[in-house]
């Protein structure tokens, strides 16, 4: 309900905020623009503690063996154009976020060949992302920036945990399983970016820009929450409709 009320809340500001600028300035244009996105994205989660000395202990010991991974956003947009300069922007894209632990030295009081010396474990979290945002952009001609501030919503899809271990004699194995931490089917994650806009025809442009993401809402809840954020390059190729 807090996540609900939440969004409710920043799209009636984006929603003010959009209608302030229009009275202050007429739209010169509005065109309706559909675009393909796609961010390689270094992804990690941020830990959370109830308070307790034993969730602490337990944070602490993973911010040690933890750390982050790649993954990925990509999907469909559409965009609307309020002014020459003011934008807005949904659609739906899909995500992979998630960490891994470091390699880990496995010690054994017996050593054989038939058991492993080093092992890592990935986790990876598939989401579908509706976002909702605002794009201001400056300069004209060809080649013009731009920034983008939104909130996007996060639809838990299915959670994945490989465990990958290693041989004296060079060898690998892997194990997949379902990850089982009570994950939340909704959170939300505001959204920043900042990069190039560049016009190769009228109806035809392409956006090149560095953007972060954090999840402000618990993905996972417990005695060790954690949320989710990653760091990427957002490359897109839009196309105008009208």
């Amino acid at each position: 309900m807090k996540q609900l009320l939440f969004g409710l809340a920043f799209f009636s500001s984006f929603t003010a905020t959009a209608q302030l600028i229009l009275k202050k300035k007429p739209a010169a244009h509005k065109q309706l623009w559909v675009g393909v996105t796609v961010s390689p994205d270094y992804t990690n989660r941020s830990l959370g503690s109830d308070g307790s000395m034993a969730a602490d202990i337990v944070k602490e010991n993973r911010n040690k063996k933890e750390a982050g991974q790649t993954g990925y956003t990509a999907g469909l947009v559409v965009t609307y154009t309020l002014t020459e300069q003011l934008s807005i922007e949904t659609g739906v894209q899909y995500a992979q976020k998630g960490y891994r632990t470091k390699k880990e030295n496995l010690v054994w009081q017996q050593p054989s060949p038939a058991f492993p010396t080093t092992s890592k474990i990935i986790y990876n979290y598939f989401f579908l992302d509706i976002p909702l945002q605002a794009t201001y952009t400056t300069g004209s001609g060809r080649c013009r920036f731009f920034y983008t501030a939104g909130l996007a919503m996060n639809i838990f899809l299915e959670g994945k945990v490989a465990t990958l271990f290693e041989y004296a004699d060079g060898s690998k194995d892997k194990s997949t399983g379902p990850a089982t931490n009570n994950e939340k089917k909704i959170s939300l994650s505001p959204l920043l970016s900042a990069g190039m806009e560049y016009a190769f025809k009228p109806n035809m442009h392409f956006r090149l820009a560095p953007i972060f993401r954090y999840g402000i809402t618990k993905v996972i809840d417990a005695p060790v929450s954690e949320r989710f954020w990653n760091a990427g390059l957002n490359v897109g190729f839009y196309y105008r409709l009208l």
